[in-house]
């Protein structure tokens, strides 16, 4: 087990070399503001690094995958990476697609590989 954590921790050393910072968020369900009544989305972000490149480009079909599409590498993160989270890199919003964390054991993620989309 612990050389999975050594193995994500490398992981992040490298991401964070290689690549850029970014955020990624979540919308949430609404939570209702006690003081106006009104209901109000709710966002979880968390600041990692990213590092996003080219898609494969034998993988493109058109429906699953398509032009225009990336590949993001990010290290394991607290609030983990899910479909429709959204990456911002720069001015750029690229919506997850298809995450896939390399977790080679029951409980430690080393990093995602997530099919992106603008």
């Amino acid at each position: 087990m612990s050389s999975y954590s050594t193995k994500a921790t490398r992981a992040l050393n490298l991401i964070t070399k290689k690549g850029g910072a970014v955020t990624v968020a979540r919308k949430s369900k609404s939570t209702k503001n006690p003081v106006t009544g009104r209901y109000v989305p709710s966002d979880t972000t968390e600041s990692t690094y990213a590092v996003i490149y080219d898609i494969n480009k034998t993988l493109i079909d058109g429906e699953n995958v398509r032009v225009g599409d990336m590949t993001a590498l990010i290290p394991a993160i607290t609030m983990g990476l899910q479909v429709g989270d959204i990456i911002t890199s720069g001015s750029v919003n690229w919506r997850v697609q298809n995450p896939k964390p390399l977790m080679p054991d029951e409980s430690t993620i080393i990093l995602y590989e997530a099919q992106v989309r603008k």
